[in-house]
């Protein structure tokens, strides 16, 4: 559309590119040559997939593909190394993209608002300057609600936990504020120690019945008001801690 051409030809210093809310289908092959842009927002369109040309633009730090309905990402979105921002929210994305792990400059993720169900914890292990990690609107049972609102460096010590303990089979969620175990969808039954003190559990989970691995359980330090005699079919538990509840 003319628009497109216009702002175009406006881009400054050949390095920022606004083309949000033009109704684009697709992102328009000349866009992607402009191998200089720094910053790109395509925002608050029609596009139902990013180009794989985008990956020419290696000198970009932001992209903003926020309010289209984005399905599919391509791969090479992922050798866009400088990127600090990036803005996938209000889309229709259904698994949270492993590609992540190698952004590892980015200081800014959004993916609220799509249709992600579960995460693998270990795509996130590599996000050392993560400053703002957003999955807020999704369906995702871990890292539960009350964890995604705190604040990034905390949820990225739970994603960091879990991912180690896929590896340990040793899970720490201690000082959390979780009101219940999360559903890891991964290892759970496999667990052989299992931290869960400092929070605000009232009852305990019936999946904790199937952790017949656990030899430590520390739920001290919560609400629960009794105990499940659910655990004494743990038979490998040796270590058991509910004290100050």
């Amino acid at each position: 559309c003319v628009e497109y051409f216009q702002r175009l030809l406006a881009v400054r210093r050949g390095q920022f590119l606004d083309i949000s809310a033009l109704g684009l289908q697709t992102l328009p092959v000349e866009t992607c040559l402009l191998n200089k842009l720094t910053e790109i927002d395509f925002s608050r369109n029609q596009m139902s997939t990013i180009v794989a040309g985008i990956g020419n633009l290696k000198n970009l730090r932001v992209l903003n593909a926020s309010q289209n309905k984005i399905c599919k990402l391509p791969e090479s979105l992922w050798s866009l190394v400088k990127l600090t921002h990036l803005n996938l929210g209000v889309n229709l994305l259904s698994l949270c993209p492993s590609g992540v792990s190698r952004l590892t400059a980015l200081k800014e993720l959004i993916l609220s608002d799509n249709r992600i169900s579960k995460i693998d914890p270990r795509h996130f292990v590599t996000q050392k300057g993560l400053e703002r990690l957003d999955f807020n609107g999704n369906q995702i049972d871990s890292p539960p609600s009350e964890v995604q609102t705190l604040d990034c460096a905390t949820v990225l010590r739970f994603l960091s936990n879990w991912a180690e303990s896929m590896t340990t089979n040793d899970l720490d969620l201690s000082g959390f504020g979780i009101h219940a175990l999360p559903l890891l969808h991964t290892h759970q039954t496999e667990l052989t120690s299992l931290n869960l003190k400092e929070n605000k559990i009232r009852n305990l989970p019936d999946e904790l019945a199937d952790m017949i691995c656990l030899t430590s359980l520390d739920i001290s330090s919560n609400l629960l008001v009794k105990m499940d005699p659910g655990l004494g079919g743990l038979t490998s538990l040796k270590i058991l801690n509910y004290e100050d509840n």
